[in-house]
């Protein structure tokens, strides 16, 4: 998983997006802080997919990292997060 994780940072978004789509569908908790600071990309994909995989992961570090993440200035940064919250919320209701 570490190779995953090295990928979110690398210079391609299409490796980056498909690095945090993959982690999102592991699930680990260990990948966390790397899909926080990946959601905070510029590239809309990228922050789009990690966000998802935040809320697919679902432990209370990535719910307080969509929360913290609320903050960023970057519209689609913010959409994004309140998006996955709002679903991750809707699905813990049922």
């Amino acid at each position: 998983m570490s190779s995953l994780a090295q990928a979110l940072n690398h210079e391609n978004f299409d490796v980056r997006w498909r690095a945090a789509e993959a982690l999102g569908q592991i699930g680990t908790e260990q990948a966390v802080k790397g899909l926080i600071r990946a959601s905070r990309d510029d590239a809309f994909f990228v922050s789009n997919r990690a966000t998802q995989a935040l809320e697919n992961i679902g432990t209370k570090q990535a719910v307080e990292g969509l929360i913290h993440i609320l903050k960023d200035r970057k519209h689609h940064v913010l959409c994004n997060s309140a998006l996955s919250l709002w679903r991750n919320n809707r699905l813990n209701q049922k």
